[in-house]
């Protein structure tokens, strides 16, 4: 049986890692700095492949608390992709940072965007509810988000 901190190797691939956590039959194995999670098929690697593989992995969490926290976003002239990513990292901020409501500025040109950040927004577990905003906060080209 294996335990934290093992160097394995995972049946028929070439993928080496080290043990970090084990929950009922599951293993999660650090490979090149992902995470896996495994249930079987491991292979206990030996001393001389130990030495030799070099997969040192680090989870660091750099949170910063700020008084003055923005709680509005610019996303316009971004892809889909990009403000997605950038909205993920805001609302996290907001969260940490105990904001209650957000303004996020998607833009009115086509609706692309604003589809976008409410589809974001509906699968978003941290969101308590979102509207579009009032006549002179924006309207179409902003959104409002409660957070929980």
């Amino acid at each position: 049986m294996f335990k934290i901190g093992d160097y394995v190797r995972i049946k028929n691939t070439n993928l080496v890692g080290n043990i970090l956590r084990i929950t009922r039959n599951k293993y999660s194995i650090c490979v090149n700095c992902k995470l896996l999670t495994i249930s079987k098929d491991l292979v206990e690697l030996d001393e001389k492949l130990k030495s030799k593989t070099n997969n040192r992995c680090k989870v660091t969490y750099d949170i910063n608390i700020q008084p003055d926290y923005n709680n509005e976003i610019m996303l316009r002239h971004k892809t889909r992709e990009e403000a997605i990513y950038e909205l993920d990292k805001f609302i996290d901020g907001a969260i940490i940072n105990k904001v209650g409501i957000v303004r996020i500025i998607h833009g009115k040109n086509g609706g692309i965007l604003r589809d976008a950040v409410h589809e974001y927004l509906k699968k978003n577990k941290n969101i308590e509810s979102f509207k579009l905003a009032g006549y002179f906060e924006g309207q179409f080209g902003v959104t409002i988000a409660n957070l929980k």
